[in-house]
């Protein structure tokens, strides 16, 4: 009790001093009321970041391995190196989709494809369609349904058009990005299954006169007519270089998309009962921070010899440097 006593008339006595250390202390809880406040901001404003914006992983072919492979046969019985790539699989892409942690996901595959009528593509010279429709006139070695040889050479060489099958348009990394941008009708979605919808590029509905609604037909590459509706109409932001002006297929007004079940019919030999594959598939994760985890567990339910999954977290990651150092001062 005389403790208590003797502090207290310590403090009264020299109340300048006890004024000061007052302060002092109120000053010291204020920075680590706001630090600790700061600190917590900081791990919500982490939490909240990784679910907006995210990371991917991609599944495609592993040409580095299919490389070395092709060259290990070769070096055995003296062959040239000739790499066949095979496509990947679409139920080993959905089996990986499936997995708790993939928010969304997207696949694409392409094909070629080469004018009918109705359409005709986009070039950047006088070009006209004379050329593109003396594709399709009578042969004179057969019907207009029988292709040569050398004519499927050619169209492989150099198509009019390339088939862009997807599953998700609006999930392409063009369309997140802002590269491309639907203007007119609707995007490719599951509905579009087993249907001939397809989107096309602004410049290529304006210099044919298209428009939602509006039909044309394309022939595969084994020269089969397929009648296309259109659904829809974008606008991409990616101009043609040299080689676009070269081959029409490239040049970016002249891709089409669709549901990637009519891109695989457009491919050389396809027919009803043909495997459905793809190119590559994109899944968007829950949570970044469980990248390395969900590439070991997805490559699990995968053929590694020949497929490969690439993380990518870049966005992420410079995301988070900020707020690790906000969190840390």
């Amino acid at each position: 009790m005389n403790f208590f006593k003797r502090a207290w008339l310590y403090l009264t006595a020299k109340v300048g001093k006890t004024a000061i250390l007052m302060l002092v202390f109120t000053a010291i809880m204020v920075f680590v009321l706001a630090g600790l406040t700061i600190r917590q901001a900081a791990m919500k404003a982490t939490e909240n970041a990784k679910k907006e914006v995210g990371a991917s992983v991609t599944l495609s072919v592993d040409r580095d391995k299919m490389m070395k492979k092709a060259m290990s046969i070769a070096s055995t019985d003296g062959s040239p190196v000739r790499i066949k790539e095979t496509p990947v699989s679409l139920s080993q892409a959905e089996a990986v989709s499936k997995m708790s942690g993939v928010k969304t996901y997207s696949c694409s595959t392409s094909a070629s494809a080469i004018v009918s009528t109705g359409i005709t593509p986009v070039t950047s010279s006088t070009e006209t369609s004379d050329t593109a429709s003396s594709q399709v006139q009578e042969r004179p070695n057969g019907p207009m349904n029988e292709a040569t040889d050398t004519e499927k050479s050619t169209v492989a060489m150099n198509p009019d058009f390339r088939l862009t099958g997807v599953n998700a348009l609006l999930s392409l990394p063009a369309f997140q990005d802002g590269t491309a941008k639907l203007t007119s009708g609707r995007a490719i979605d599951a509905t579009d299954k087993d249907t001939n919808n397809v989107v096309i590029e602004s410049q290529l509905a304006t210099a044919n006169d298209l428009k939602v609604g509006s039909t044309f037909k394309l022939k595969d590459e084994d020269e089969t007519e397929h009648d296309l509706t259109v659904v829809g109409i974008y606008k991409t932001s990616q101009v043609a270089d040299g080689m676009a002006q070269r081959m029409k297929s490239i040049n970016p007004a002249n891709t089409l998309y669709t549901y990637y079940t009519l891109a695989n019919s457009f491919k050389e030999g396809a027919t009803e009962t043909s495997e459905q594959t793809i190119d590559s598939a994109i899944y968007y994760l829950k949570d970044p921070s469980k990248m390395k985890s969900f590439v070991s567990t997805a490559s699990q339910k995968l053929d590694t010899d020949t497929l490969t999954l690439t993380a990518n977290d870049q966005a992420y990651q410079q995301m988070l440097t900020p707020l690790n150092n906000v969190a840390s001062f």
